[in-house]
């Protein structure tokens, strides 16, 4: 996390260099005011500050300063734009380097070409095109920050399989993720994500792990949330990566907090449950991903009757085709972890996310010969408290029977 916190900061201080010289010479060139560029030289130094004072404490002390939250927030509306900003700054700089090369070589009078006046009208008008558009990405942060966070979107799919008994068919589940349990998930927030899933009537709730960020103490900020979790055959869980980066007493503490909560925790294990006279298998398995290989599959389905339908929690969505796609006889497969990338580009129809890069199976529902995938958005955040085109996420599975009608 040491590690991660370093590189972060440097990235930020370059993203920050880039867009801070940038407006130095735009200022400059319009002979503006020189304090319009100090300004925010200084600020820039102040919010470098903020930056590693809140990762300081986020990661080393618990409870947190409530005025913690705001810093958070302030540093998140400062650097997360510029990301942005200066790729469009680099995209920019790129195609003018392009065109001023393509034009001493294609010119073939240099003194018809009065190089001065072009390149003064060019960065006029591309100066105002960059500052315009550069406001963008602070509008949708804010937004990000103060709306789309806490704005839950249930997402409904009907799944249909051969194998699912006849006592099965129209089986409610509901199957939320990645929690992440913080000052940033407020209980009225909390209370309007347990009024959504109550509304819906589940028969199973299934939570795909992620409890907390960094420590079992985080915890708290849900307790109430999990022991008012109500569904018919009950609720049940598996545990995530974040669910690990702490000491194995703190860890052993989490784990003892979760069960005390009535949740079903499954670690590497699996159980039967009774569906209308029915027998369903639920496996849950520990994360195998981000480094941490605590999932171990063999033990989680050992002694398992894969003639009954079964459902697997497993944190991490490459471990489906890893472990389970062809493999095992798994029906449906609940993952989390990516939270669809959290911050995504979502313009007339176009959907871009960095998740996508990095994760074969990032959102949504996936199937490959009768075995389905799940990979829920998350409830919670982690690394900006922030969420730009995705919402928290509340899915409903339906469960039917495949009928084959030829």
């Amino acid at each position: 996390m040491i590690f991660f916190f370093i590189v972060k900061s440097l990235l930020f201080l370059i993203f920050d260099f880039i867009t801070l010289i940038k407006w130095k010479n735009f200022i400059k060139f319009r002979k503006k005011n020189i304090f319009l560029y100090i300004i925010p030289f200084i600020l820039a130094i102040i919010m470098f500050f903020c930056m590693i004072y809140a990762d300081f404490y986020n990661y080393y002390f618990f409870p947190t300063p409530y005025y913690l939250k705001y810093i958070n927030i302030l540093v998140t509306l400062w650097y997360y734009p510029k990301l942005i900003i200066s790729l469009i700054i680099l995209i920019i700089s790129i195609i003018q380097l392009f065109t001023s090369f393509v034009k001493k070589i294609v010119t073939k009078d240099k003194k018809e070409y009065n190089k001065e006046k072009v390149l003064s009208s060019r960065r006029k008008f591309i100066s105002h095109v960059t500052w315009g558009v550069a406001g963008i990405p602070f509008l949708a942060a804010f937004k990000g920050l103060t709306i789309t966070i806490y704005d839950i979107k249930i997402y409904f799919e009907k799944l249909f399989f051969p194998k699912l008994e006849i006592e099965h068919k129209g089986l409610r589940i509901i199957h939320i993720s990645d929690l992440h349990f913080s000052s940033y998930i407020n209980q009225s927030y909390l209370l309007k994500l347990k009024l959504r899933i109550d509304t819906l009537k589940p028969d199973l709730i299934f939570i795909t792990g992620d409890f907390v960020n960094f420590r079992y103490e985080e915890l708290d900020f849900g307790r109430d949330f999990l022991n008012n979790l109500y569904a018919k055959y009950g609720v049940y869980a598996c545990l995530g990566n974040h669910d690990h980066y702490m000491n194995e007493s703190s860890h052993k503490k989490l784990i003892q907090s979760i069960k005390k909560t009535g949740v079903n925790l499954l670690i590497n294990e699996n159980i039967t449950i009774d569906v209308n006279g029915k027998m369903i298998n639920i496996v849950g398995v520990d994360n195998y991903g981000s480094r941490q290989t605590y999932g171990d599959f063999d033990k989680a389905f050992q002694d398992i009757n894969f003639n009954n339908f079964t459902i697997l929690m497993s944190h991490d969505p490459n471990t489906w085709e890893q472990f389970i796609v062809g493999k095992r006889n798994v029906e449906l497969t609940l993952s989390g972890h990516t939270h669809g990338g959290q911050i995504a580009l979502d313009f007339l129809g176009f959907n871009f996310s960095f998740a996508k890069i990095i994760y074969k199976y990032y959102k949504g529902l996936y199937s490959i010969r009768n075995q389905y995938l799940y990979v829920n958005r998350g409830i919670g955040v982690t690394g900006p408290p922030m969420r730009l085109g995705v919402n928290p996420e509340i899915t409903f599975l339906t469960l039917n029977k495949l009928t084959n009608f030829a």
